[in-house]
């Protein structure tokens, strides 16, 4: 018998999303850790993701910085990508809607299991997406009471892409944002498809005050990606006095 082809069955990798539809693959995220570990004096010891998909995006961050599972911290409101959440990953993870209230909210879920684009259910209406949506009632947190409860002094990395709502989750923050070093955002601009959304400028304003600075910005059509970090934490940055 062929001891290396044993070998190699016994050592085959497992596809843990296998099933599954994930939005990304989570390469996306290497040019920004690339701009963390050259540009900037920030050590990265926990992640929060908020509108996770099936954070496999936190997990190629996780993995790229060495971060153990008890430190990653994501966030899903759709309850059937939760569920899997929950079966692939042993991150802390939560069926809630980050938003600026705490109550119980609609969300627009889509059909996991028919969807184009498992990365698009929203607190809002999409008036020009083709994909069905049904109706569900999910817990709306705000994250300053969130990391007063759970005692999180800092987020070193925070990803947030929650399809309209970015100004919303970023309000609910509070004065928290000071204790946030740099964020990976997706927000929505002029000729956004999602009802009454707060649009990039006000977010861009939100930041701003609470000094971050943008260091990468790619526009696609209606939305953003863009990468904010504390100006401290950018290397030669001079401070303003």
């Amino acid at each position: 018998m062929n001891i290396c082809r044993i070998f190699k069955k016994k050592t085959k990798k497992i596809d843990k999303y296998a099933g599954y539809n994930p939005a990304s693959t989570g390469r996306e995220m290497q040019q920004f850790v690339d701009w963390i570990k050259n540009w900037s004096r920030l050590e990265v010891h926990n992640i929060m993701e908020i509108g996770a998909n099936f954070a496999q995006d936190s997990e190629y961050l996780a993995k790229a910085f060495n971060i153990s599972d008890d430190n990653v911290w994501v966030f899903e409101a759709h309850p059937q990508i939760y569920d899997a959440i929950t079966k692939i990953h042993k991150f802390n993870a939560f069926n809630y809607a980050v938003f600026n209230e705490e109550k119980q909210i609609e969300f627009n879920a889509v059909d996991i299991n028919s969807a184009k684009n498992t990365g698009v259910s929203s607190l809002l209406d999409d008036k020009s997406s083709n994909e069905a949506t049904t109706k569900v009632s999910v817990k709306a947190i705000r994250m300053d009471k969130f990391l007063a409860e759970h005692n999180i002094k800092e987020v070193d990395l925070l990803k947030l892409d929650v399809e309209g709502c970015n100004f919303e989750v970023l309000e609910g923050f509070g004065e928290r944002l000071n204790d946030v070093k740099s964020i990976h955002i997706e927000a929505e601009h002029v000729n956004s498809s999602y009802e009454n959304n707060v649009l990039f400028p006000k977010m861009e304003g939100l930041l701003k005050s609470f000094g971050f600075e943008m260091i990468y910005f790619q526009r696609f059509t209606s939305q953003s990606d863009s990468f904010w970090v504390k100006k401290q934490y950018i290397k030669n940055h001079r401070l303003e006095k």
